[in-house]
């Protein structure tokens, strides 16, 4: 599974070859990304061993650990051309 939290931290996973923001299951707002300003949301971690292997916690309702096997912050891309 592949992943990416672009450059205004909205969390975004790959479906079916197209990469589809994620909605917060804790509203009923449909409109509401899940993304880096919740603070449930966890940060993006690489694999030590294996470069192409990330995690990232969610602590939302039940705890939920994503594993992708490949990863795109555009949040330190912003910073880099910001």
């Amino acid at each position: 599974m592949k992943g990416k939290i672009d450059k205004d931290g909205c969390l975004l996973i790959e479906r079916a070859g197209v990469m589809k923001p994620q909605h917060c299951p804790l509203t009923d707002d449909p409109s509401s990304n899940c993304g880096d300003w919740c603070p449930l949301f966890g940060e993006p971690e690489n694999s030590n061993t294996i470069p192409e292997n990330w995690t990232l916690e969610l602590n939302c309702g039940a705890h939920k650990t994503f594993y992708f096997t490949g990863f795109t912050d555009e949040r330190k891309e912003a910073k880099k051309d910001g």
